[in-house]
C-alpha cells in the first residue's frame, strides 16, 4: 500500500474536530484513508510515495491556520524478498504540512 499525497487536500471536517481531544490520532487516520492507495503513471504530487505514517503532532495552533509533521516511511524503490529486510531499512522522514482549520485546506510541504 502507497499513499500518495497531492500538493493540498480538503478535509471538510476538520472545522468540527478540531477542539477534539483525539484531533492528531483521528487527522492521521482520516489522511491513511483519503490519499490514494496505488501508484499510477502521472501522479499528481512531487512527494514520493509513503508506506506509512505516525506519530503525527501539531507543533503550531496560531489562529486558523495550524503547522505541524508527522513521522513518514518512504518507497524505496525496487523492493527485496520480504524475509531479507527488517523495518528498519526503509528510508524515514518526516512530511511537513498546514491546516486552515476553518476550511479543512491541508498543505503539504
Amino acid at each position: 500500500m502507497y499513499l500518495i499525497f497531492p500538493a493540498s487536500m480538503i478535509i471538510p471536517e476538520v472545522a468540527i474536530r478540531r477542539e477534539d481531544n483525539h484531533f492528531e490520532d483521528w487527522l492521521t487516520a482520516t489522511l491513511i484513508e483519503n490519499t490514494n492507495q496505488e501508484r499510477k503513471g502521472d501522479e499528481e504530487s512531487g512527494l514520493p510515495a509513503v508506506t506509512d505514517l505516525w506519530m503525527l503532532e501539531i507543533a503550531e495552533r496560531n489562529g486558523k491556520t495550524w503547522k505541524g509533521k508527522f513521522q513518514v516511511e518512504f518507497e524505496t524503490g525496487a523492493q527485496e524478498p520480504q524475509s531479507d529486510r527488517t523495518s528498519t531499512d526503509q528510508p524515514t522522514g518526516e512530511l511537513f504540512f498546514s491546516i486552515n482549520t476553518d476550511t479543512g485546506e491541508m498543505k503539504f510541504a
